[in-house]
């Protein structure tokens, strides 16, 4: 197997509901899933394997086991690749565990509050939130101001034109980096959504607020163990804040 060219632009939250529901329906459209998340699983696989022949083997068993468990997934808002990465994590520990029992070497005790690990989580954040369009909003300061009130976001580096038009900015976030620039041409802005792991959901969900977010959902326990909350910014991006119930 080898890697796809780059994925098309990432589907707003109901095309790509909407894209699941067809695969659910008819099998042979998780092709177009497949091609919109191909690259970040296999980048994920790929700081983790030791070798591009074991990256494209975890990434065909994420897409296998992805495939085989569709009518389980319960759309909720957040993005597929969240769903994608976490199936990518757990195959890429089966498999090291399953080597280290072949070895006959015993398995350190896990350390897992159920948070993911530090890499994981800056790994999973850079594969959703790093693939912020450049091309965000005409008014890439105005998204970098909201960043630092709302996420303590700090500037890396800020390239502008003599007019003081921002060509290139790097904004850390957390442990990730979000890359981004002014829209310009045929590059129009892109909103997306980020899924994003924190240590006090309420606490950031009222900083996003005053920092002129939008709520779409208040602070509540999810299902599946997280207590989650959403807000869409003045770009239209929508951010999940997520922390595991305690």
């Amino acid at each position: 197997m080898a890697p796809r060219s780059s994925a098309a632009e990432i589907p707003s939250g109901d095309d790509e509901r909407l894209l699941i529901e067809a695969a659910k329906a008819d099998p042979r459209r998780f092709a177009e899933l497949y091609e919109r998340n191909f690259d970040r699983v296999y980048a994920f696989a790929a700081r983790r394997a030791g070798s591009r022949s074991e990256a494209e083997d975890v990434t065909a068993e994420v897409f296998h086991q992805a495939l085989a468990n569709l009518h389980r997934f319960e759309w909720r808002g957040v993005p597929f690749a969240a769903w994608l990465l976490q199936i990518a994590r757990n195959t890429v520990t089966d498999r090291w565990q399953r080597r280290t029992r072949e070895r006959g070497e015993p398995l350190p005790e896990p350390a897992d509050d159920g948070r993911p690990a530090d890499a994981d989580h800056r790994a999973m954040l850079a594969d959703l939130a790093g693939r912020l369009p450049r091309d965000q909003q005409r008014g890439a300061p105005a998204l970098i101001e909201f960043l630092k009130q709302a996420f303590a976001a700090e500037e890396m580096e800020i390239h502008r034109e003599p007019a003081g038009t921002v060509v290139h900015a790097k904004i850390r976030v957390g442990g990730s980096v979000i890359e981004m620039g002014e829209a310009h041409g045929e590059w129009e802005p892109m909103p997306t959504m980020f899924y994003v792991y924190v240590d006090d959901v309420d606490a950031w969900y009222r900083r996003a607020l005053a920092a002129g977010a939008t709520s779409m959902e208040a602070p509540a326990l999810q299902p599946y163990g997280d207590r989650r909350a959403a807000v869409r910014d003045a770009f239209d991006n929508q951010w999940y804040l997520a922390a595991p119930a305690s």
